[in-house]
């Protein structure tokens, strides 16, 4: 009740728990024999991602109340080669950290059912045109990309959606939109209100 948004992983011999596990919704399961590299994984996919210090360095800025919008660490807005490469780091930022893959970003940005080799392809396309945006800017960190998993390093990018998250308090520039030119994203204004409200 205290710390809701703890990170637990499980450490254990025994494989067999890890439904138990992810019953509790526990962040990850680590089997033994104990790695460095299983460690890392773990904390690289955590469900909850730790709060950047006050001092942290942003490579981007996000604005996701109203239009969705970006801006370099310099203030200048960022260009995008395709419209859907916005709105690949859209949903990227409106999952908090979260992995996803290509089949589900495909329903959701894309919606398409039928994951066919064409829009395999049109996917890797729209990844390579995201990933060419954030290198010209110097922010090519904030793009996490492992084989059919995509995300974003939520401590690199300045956000007005995470600092309600976080501190549960309503913003001056939050009128009750949330990036509004994206379908998928229609029902999150209405979960951001309730959590403003039950957190009055």
């Amino acid at each position: 009740k205290k710390e809701p948004n703890i990170n637990i992983v499980f450490v254990t011999g025994f494989a067999e728990y890890r439904e138990d596990a992810f019953e509790l919704h526990a962040s990850g399961y680590v089997t033994k024999p104990v790695t460095t590299e299983k460690i890392a994984t773990e904390i690289k996919y955590l469900r909850y991602q730790s709060r950047p210090a006050d001092n942290a360095t942003y490579l981007i800025s996000a604005q996701c109340f109203g239009n969705f919008d970006c801006k370099d660490s310099s203030g200048k807005q960022v260009h995008f080669v395709r419209s859907k490469a916005k709105e690949l780091f859209a949903y990227l930022i409106y999952r908090q950290g979260a992995s996803s893959t290509a089949k589900e970003i495909g329903a959701s940005i894309f919606e398409v059912g039928d994951w066919s080799s064409k829009e395999q392809t049109y996917f890797r396309q729209i990844v390579l045109a995201l990933s060419t945006s954030l290198k010209e800017i110097g922010a090519e960190e904030v793009f996490i990309k492992n084989f059919n998993s995509f995300a974003v390093n939520m401590d690199l990018i300045d956000c007005d959606y995470y600092d309600l998250v976080r501190d549960k308090k309503k913003p001056n520039n939050f009128l009750g939109e949330f990036m509004t030119q994206y379908s998928w994203a229609e029902d999150i204004a209405y979960y951001l209100e309730n959590l403003i409200e039950d957190n009055r």
